[in-house]
């Protein structure tokens, strides 16, 4: 569940918030417009939600989203007097990893999690009851759970970079419809994010900040029971939600079903089917930019004439 941070009005604050400081600065200017500095992630595209109380002398919304890359001004607000200043007393501050109404890139294949070597029995868990989601739910749910072996290793299942990681649980728990487990969250460069959970504490081999490739290893399998080893992953945007009614959200998770390439075709996920991965050079080198193209390729050749 997202967690909800209150700033009294100061010029300098600092938040945890998904485990990174994050500093968040008030500043006003001679015209009396005031603006929000955001400093201490720089890892990709975060979303924040404002909702300032007792707001006065401003001619907007009291309550707004803004995402940004890293760090900077992401609010400047302007006075409905320009003679007096803007003022609040508090402001309720909510954060999503994620760029803000990023549009999927559709075309993209995926990679399926898990060994070329290996067939797995997968499954998409969606219909999923917004109260066994966010506090006020998200859109579109859907996820896929694959189940592996103990010991097997959890691949990237398309170019990103790493923005979060979290290893402080032992083992993975399912109470009902909520798992608590370690994960692992990659941000594409459309902005989409993809949520890697159940994973084994202590068997990261990428760290936070860290560019990945389809294939790219990522961590082991994390395990429910003795018996059941399995993954679960799923790819998503962050949304503004406008019937957002006196207390609800601002920022939800829009989630979109991703198509795999396996040694059957490209295939979407349906329950009880078995799919094995395929990853090829065209998938690896599909969202490199021409320098990073070149210089795969030079490496792969290095390699195939050793």
């Amino acid at each position: 569940m997202a967690k909800l941070y209150y700033i009294v009005f100061a010029s300098l604050l600092s938040l945890t918030l998904h485990a990174h400081k994050i500093d968040l600065k008030v500043v006003k200017h001679k015209d009396n417009s005031m603006s929000v500095f955001v400093s201490g992630y720089t890892h990709g595209y975060m979303s924040y939600e404002f909702t300032f109380h007792h707001m006065e002398n401003y001619m907007g919304d009291s309550r707004m989203v803004a995402s940004i890359y890293g760090e900077g001004e992401i609010l400047r607000l302007y006075p409905r007097d320009k003679t007096l200043s803007i003022s609040y007393s508090l402001c309720k501050v909510n954060s999503k990893k994620g760029k803000l109404d990023a549009t999927p890139n559709t075309k993209i294949i995926y990679r399926l999690p898990y060994s070329e070597r290996d067939s797995a029995q997968g499954v998409m868990l969606g219909s999923v009851r917004d109260n066994y989601l966010e506090e006020d739910g998200d859109v579109n749910y859907a996820a896929f759970c694959f189940q592996l072996k103990p010991g097997d290793t959890i691949f990237a299942m398309r170019k990103g970079r790493v923005v979060e990681i979290n290893n402080q649980y032992s083992e993975s728990k399912l109470d009902g419809k909520t798992l608590t487990c370690n994960s692992l969250l990659i941000e594409h460069i459309d902005g989409t994010v993809a949520k890697y959970r159940s994973l084994q504490q202590n068997s990261f081999m990428v760290q936070e900040g860290d560019e990945v490739l389809p294939g790219t290893p990522l961590a082991l399998v994390g395990s429910l029971s003795p018996t059941n080893h399995q993954v679960r992953v799923s790819v998503y945007s962050i949304v503004c939600n406008n019937n957002y009614g006196n207390s609800g959200r601002l920022l939800q998770k829009n989630y979109f079903t991703p198509r795999f390439a396996t040694h059957k075709g490209i295939e979407t996920i349906y329950k009880g089917r078995f799919y094995r991965p395929l990853c090829t050079e065209e998938m690896i080198t599909a969202e490199m930019s021409k320098k990073e193209k070149k210089k795969y390729l030079s490496s792969r050749k290095v390699v195939l004439n050793e």
